[in-house]
């Protein structure tokens, strides 16, 4: 089995997915997305899947495994 290149969610612990759609004028969209809570990242665009590459799917992981100090997050910051 291969090890995910996503961290788990930050909010309920599940795994991780990148999930893609085309909008209304056919532009291509993809996203990380949580299976168990549906957190996601924002949504990165292409013209269409053709011009999609590596580095294109590396902004998108990167974008979900990139976390906060964990001590930045305390009761008081929020």
């Amino acid at each position: 089995m291969t090890e995910s290149p996503f961290k788990p969610c930050p909010f309920c612990g599940d795994a991780a997915f990148i999930r893609t759609s085309y909008d209304e004028d056919e532009c291509y969209w993809a996203w990380v997305e949580c299976k168990g809570c549906g957190a996601r990242t924002r949504g990165h665009w292409a013209s269409d899947s053709s011009n999609t590459c590596p580095i294109f799917y590396a902004e998108v992981r990167d974008d979900w495994n990139q976390r906060s100090p964990t001590h930045l997050m305390n009761k008081e910051s929020f």
